[in-house]
């Protein structure tokens, strides 16, 4: 039981020396970024700048969408179509059977 134990500690070890060469190379690739940018007024760093708190109010922003014609079509209209598709498919079905029959009735 020991072994196994032993073995934890020597993974977790392990990944505990990854982890801590990785944050030392974040720090070192910030550092360096800091070094080689002396204008630190990027388009990045403005838009994590934004003050959440002083942003304007949700409708002034919206107002001016432009959108194209949007139908709103309520289900009783859907039905009241679908059912005059329906009647306006079967009169003229039986009106062209009748043309039909009587073709062939000469």
């Amino acid at each position: 039981m020991s072994k196994i134990t032993n073995d934890k500690q020597d993974q977790a070890e392990q990944l505990r020396a990854i982890l801590s060469e990785m944050q030392e190379q974040a720090n070192a690739s910030n550092k360096e970024k800091e070094y080689h940018s002396p204008n630190r007024n990027t388009e990045e760093e403005k838009q994590d700048e934004i003050d959440i708190l002083n942003l304007p109010p949700r409708k002034e922003i919206h107002k001016n969408k432009k959108s194209g014609i949007q139908w709103k079509v309520s289900r009783p209209l859907i039905r009241f179509l679908f059912v005059s598709l329906i009647i306006a498919g079967i009169v003229v079905w039986v009106i062209w059977s009748e043309e039909i029959i009587s073709f062939f009735h000469l």
